[in-house]
């Protein structure tokens, strides 16, 4: 069996994990949203612990869930579910389909009109997705070099200026981890935590300047994720093979450096 064939009771196991959780979503009167959360509290005694016994399922399996999530989108029909596979791949994957540019006027989204255009959408992403374009996403993203260049700001980093980038979602972490080899702006590695699931990725879109303010720093939790987290992408072919060797070509920087900018508020 080669590398990208993953055993029968391997897709099963996690097919089945997802339509637990699928289950359990639907059976609950909550915000959907916090379904996929394991740590959020109730005020009584917990009304939707069976949500999140399945949530905890699937952070455990992680991006390797991605294929899965991407059959689902293909072959699940049941309109009531269509939003939960969008966050499903906004989560685990890190591709936000809403992000996408409007079929119809090429700019953001207004209210409603993701839903009207949502067949188009997932449709285009299908085809990408067969095409190989996720697999090998470099010429693409070397064309969106110039995006992660220029001054570095001291205040709140904008993702808008980024979304080109985000479209490929953890399939951008190879090319993101690869620049921050020589490139220790903020908004690399805004970008890079962010694509990485990473817990302080929020918090430090909006005040970076509060934390991992130099080179080293960035490039060491890089290296401490990778560290704990590699085993949640060690099927996916050749994305694991491509980040694991971005990561051991990072730089070693004794922790005071700061060669580059980092981004740091004056």
């Amino acid at each position: 069996m080669s590398k990208n064939q993953e055993p029968q009771s391997t897709r099963n196991e996690k097919a089945l994990s997802i339509e637990q959780w699928i289950a359990e979503v639907k059976k609950h009167n909550v915000e959907y949203q916090l379904l996929l959360e394991t740590n959020y509290n109730t005020s009584t005694a917990d009304p939707i612990k069976h949500p999140r016994q399945a949530a905890e399922v699937l952070w455990n399996i992680g991006a390797n869930l991605t294929p899965h999530i991407v059959e689902n989108l293909r072959t699940n029909a049941d309109p009531s579910s269509a939003k939960l596979f969008d966050m499903l791949l906004s989560k685990f994957a890190r591709i936000a389909l809403r992000w996408r540019p409007s079929p119809v006027h090429g700019g953001n989204f207004k209210q409603g009109e993701f839903e009207v255009s949502r067949h188009t959408i997932v449709s285009n992403f299908l085809t990408e997705w067969d095409s190989g374009l996720y697999n090998h996403p470099e010429i693409e993203l070397e064309k969106l070099r110039h995006l992660l260049t220029g001054p570095v700001s001291s205040q709140r980093i904008m993702p808008d200026k980024f979304r080109p980038i985000s479209y490929f979602g953890i399939y951008s972490l190879p090319f993101l981890i690869r620049e921050m080899r020589t490139n220790a702006s903020s908004e690399v590695f805004a970008l890079t935590i962010s694509k990485a699931n990473h817990p302080a990725a929020s918090l430090y879109w909006g005040k970076h300047w509060q934390q991992f303010t130099t080179h080293a720093e960035k490039i060491q939790e890089v290296r401490n994720w990778w560290s704990a987290e590699h085993t949640k992408f060690n099927e996916l072919h050749p994305l694991y093979e491509k980040i694991d060797a971005a990561v051991k070509a990072l730089p070693d920087l004794p922790m005071e450096t700061n060669a580059v900018a980092s981004g740091a508020s004056p």
